[in-house]
């Protein structure tokens, strides 16, 4: 049910997008340099098969064992804090571009886009979709542990 929510929301940010118009958001390097850049540290900091699992564990709805879900979760965090990363870098390479170009005024706007833009990229990912897979692992963390600690003191009836 989570993810129809997610879709919801990325719904109405698309729409939003192309009711104004869509090209302007196109930014095919900037959204090449968030993604690669990004999933490229956290590769780095966990290896290709971290990064797999945790993301496997965080779309499964079976149990998970509570020293993976740790793992999964600070795989996941790494991750989402080097998508965010990309897109501090993005955004100051953009500004400089913009600052060395003031004076041409035709080339300021197209890099004042691409800072905007790989901000907006890592946003995105980050936030909209990294953020909630963390959310999902913790819960079902949280929830497992309840029910075991209420079947442990036998409460369950």
């Amino acid at each position: 049910m989570q993810w129809v929510f997610i879709l919801v929301g990325l719904s109405s940010i698309v729409g939003s997008i192309l009711l104004g118009g869509a090209e302007p958001f196109l930014d095919l390097p900037s959204a090449v340099f968030v993604l690669v850049a990004g999933c490229g540290f956290a590769i780095a900091a966990h290896g290709v098969s971290a990064i797999r699992a945790a993301m496997a564990a965080a779309f499964r709805s079976s149990p998970i064992e509570d020293e993976d879900t740790d793992l999964h979760v600070i795989v996941l965090q790494t991750l989402r804090n080097s998508l965010c990363a990309a897109g501090a870098a993005g955004f100051l390479i953009g500004l400089v571009t913009m600052l060395a170009r003031l004076s041409d005024p035709t080339q300021v706007g197209p890099a004042m886009a691409v800072a905007a833009l790989t901000a907006f990229y890592a946003l995105i990912l980050s936030e909209v979709i990294v953020a909630p897979m963390i959310h999902r692992l913790r819960v079902r963390s949280e929830v497992r542990v309840e029910s075991e600690s209420i079947s442990a003191t036998g409460l369950e009836q």
